[in-house]
């Protein structure tokens, strides 16, 4: 796997999902980051919260 910087936005940590090692979360100063295809594309990840 090569690495490349994307953004300048530090990144405070990262997550691979065990199941699927396509499927990251990388955690931004502001935001959490997802992609599915091993960092090709990044999307921001949104939560909606139930009431």
């Amino acid at each position: 796997m090569d690495w490349s910087l994307v953004s300048p936005m530090a990144v405070t940590a990262l997550a691979v999902d065990p199941d699927d090692p396509l499927h990251l979360v990388a955690a931004r100063t502001d935001r959490l980051d997802e992609t599915v295809d091993g960092g090709k594309t990044w999307s921001p990840l949104t939560f909606t919260q139930d009431n």
